[in-house]
């Protein structure tokens, strides 16, 4: 199983609204995106996770975010959903988003144990970093039949496995989430090629059910980005050469001593883009999102950084879809 992580941030949304509308190629529940909210007014949310539910598609929501404008306040299932919306909805909303909380002792979170506490029925998220004590968990966490614990960072293989031993009569799911994307200081530091990740690989060795990453955005977080002097579009690959390890290729713009003309910029940046993924012996997938920055180049056309962003991680999550689909065997479960 896959588990995209979004910050609620518009496009990362949009991005997930279209993929979720997509003709899956791979079976019900191998993707499971995870959001965390970041931002007060929550409509664009709410339409997100309502259509996510109309397509079948299993969301897990951070109920305690700890970034952004609704860092420390505590979210219930009920603003998940909008309020004019059919009672048939409303039930779509309850069966297909899952609460999720961040298992953490963060400051700028709220404290996950009332909330978790709160949490009707019998299926919760929990969200692990390694700094919450494991022993507070046991009483609460006793009443939910199924928890998915997914632990995201480095160093955390010893953690989870004693949050198995604690639930080791459940039939619980187990999510490695790690990060791999190198945010560069400045876009025009961005080398051509880099590693991205091989957790798709090794996850189902070291007893995990699944995995996840941050996309092609990382874990780093800022509310807004200034004006940049450069343009990186960013698209990740399967190198079948090694592996099948996961890189990612980096094209940068090269009129980059101003952040003037930022549309001239993305084009520089696409058309070296172009010229790649027609290489015969292109590693890159021509994903539909390739096949929208082809569009883009031959017409001329800048849509904006935010809609840049978008079709990078559109060409993630097909990306990783399409390796999914090629490695059944990967889907582990117990």
């Amino acid at each position: 199983m896959y588990f995209p992580y979004f910050r609620g941030k518009q496009f990362e949304l949009l991005a997930l609204r279209e993929f979720s509308s997509r003709d899956s190629a791979v079976p019900a529940g191998s993707f499971q995106p995870i959001v965390e909210p970041v931002r007060e007014n929550l409509n664009t949310l709410q339409k997100t996770l309502l259509e996510l539910s109309k397509n079948g598609q299993r969301c897990h929501v951070v109920l305690n975010p700890r970034l952004g404008q609704l860092s420390g306040q505590a979210l219930k299932l009920s603003d998940l959903a909008p309020e004019d919306i059919t009672e048939e909805d409303q039930d779509l909303v309850k069966r297909f988003i899952v609460p999720a909380v961040l298992v953490t002792a963060d400051h700028r979170a709220e404290q996950w144990l009332p909330i978790a506490s709160r949490i009707e029925g019998d299926d919760i998220t929990l969200i692990h970093d390694g700094t919450a004590r494991l022993d507070e968990e046991v009483q609460v966490l006793s009443r939910f039949d199924k928890i998915t614990h997914v632990f995201v960072g480095t160093g955390l293989d010893v953690y989870a496995l004693r949050c198995k031993q604690l639930r080791q009569e459940k039939n619980d799911d187990f999510v490695r989430v790690l990060d791999g994307f190198r945010s560069a200081d400045r876009n025009s530091e961005y080398p051509e090629d880099d590693f991205f990740s091989e957790n798709h690989l090794t996850y189902v060795y070291q007893d995990y059910q699944g995995f996840g990453d941050f996309l092609t955005i990382g874990d780093s977080y800022s509310e807004t980005g200034g004006p940049a002097r450069a343009v990186a579009i960013h698209l990740t690959y399967i190198d079948k050469k090694d592996l099948n390890r996961m890189r990612c290729r980096h094209f940068v713009s090269d009129t980059n001593d101003s952040p003037d003309d930022p549309g001239n910029k993305f084009l520089e940046a696409d058309k070296k883009l172009v010229t790649a993924v027609k290489q015969p012996r292109t590693s890159v997938e021509l994903t539909p999102a390739v096949g929208e920055f082809k569009r883009l180049f031959h017409q001329q056309h800048f849509p904006g950084l935010g809609y840049v962003k978008k079709l990078s991680m559109l060409h993630h999550l097909y990306t990783m879809e399409h390796f999914l689909g090629d490695n059944p065997c990967k889907e582990n479960s117990k």
